[in-house]
Order: C-alpha cells, then sequence, then structure tokens
C-alpha cells in the first residue's frame, strides 16, 4: 500500500494561522490543526505535516532491512518497523491460530507474515502458501504434516482486504 496514494492529497505542507498550526494537503485542504498554546505546537505540526514521507520511507527501509538479517539487531529492528507501519495504517488484528489465519484468508482478507511483504494465500490446488511477490518467492504455510506451522502464529496479522 503506497501512503503516498492512501491519504489526503500527500505531500503535507505545516503553516502557522491565525489560530495556531494547521497541516494542509497538496490542494491546501485542512488535515490537522494543532493549538497555538501547546508547547511544542510547531514540532508538532511539522511531524504530522511529515506523515506521508516517513511511511513510504519505513515501508522502503522494511525492504532493506529484510535483508540484514545477519546484522545484530536487525530482527528488532524490522519489528520495530512493522509496528511503526501497522500504528501508521490503523492497526491490525493479530492471529493467533492456524485455523484463524486459514478463516481469515477464506473470508477474503489479506493476512500478511511479519510485514506486508508476505502474504497468506490459498491457491487454486487447495495448498496454504506464504509468498512473497517481490522475490516471486513462496513456501508452505505449514510443513507436510498440515500442523507445523512455518513462523509462530502470532507474526500473522490481517491488513486490508484485497
Amino acid at each position: 500500500m503506497n501512503i503516498m496514494k492512501a491519504t489526503s492529497h500527500a505531500p503535507w505542507k505545516a503553516e502557522f494561522g491565525r489560530s495556531g498550526w494547521c497541516v494542509l494537503s497538496a490542494r491546501e485542504e485542512g488535515i490537522a490543526y494543532v493549538r497555538q498554546d501547546m508547547i511544542h505546537d510547531e514540532a508538532n505540526a511539522r511531524l504530522i505535516a511529515a506523515a506521508p514521507e516517513l511511511l513510504a520511507a519505513l515501508e522502503g527501509a522494511l525492504v532493506a532491512v529484510r535483508y540484514l538479517d545477519d546484522h545484530e539487531g536487525a530482527e528488532e529492528l524490522m519489528k520495530q518497523v512493522c509496528e511503526a507501519i501497522i500504528k501508521a495504517k490503523g492497526g491490525a488484528k493479530r492471529l493467533t491460530s492456524l485455523s484463524d489465519i486459514k478463516e481469515a484468508v477464506l473470508s477474503g482478507k489479506t493476512v500478511h507474515w511479519k510485514t506486508e511483504a508476505y502474504r497468506v494465500v490459498h491457491d487454486s490446488v487447495g495448498q496454504w502458501l506464504i509468498v512473497c511477490p517481490s522475490t516471486k518467492g513462496c513456501w508452505g504455510l505449514t510443513w507436510a504434516d498440515g500442523v507445523t506451522m512455518n513462523g509462530k502464529p502470532e507474526e500473522f496479522f490481517v491488513g486490508g482486504a484485497r
């Protein structure tokens, strides 16, 4: 999901007006207002205005972080980036079991594993797979026993329906 397309006419900008700071869309539409009497009103307005670019940068960084497996702290950094992206997009429902994951996919929801780069699919021949469209890679959601999962249930989450 490209945040620049999902938000109100990005890029945004912060401008000071009569009643405080206002964050405006590229079409000069009001996105947010920050009261002038707040201690950090200008900094908050500028941070809000930078939100679309920050989210786009995080989504790009997530792709790069995936390849830092050998780097100390890479897994924790990847988790932080994922959590920030999920929070910026309004949160996501975490799944707790294999049956939750399958039920969500069958109901038309997009289920991701660890990051939005990986999706769970149920293919035309009945296989449950984890796919990575950007690398065209895929593997089974479970081992051959159909029960042991490739990944922990809490690493799966529901994104937007596709």
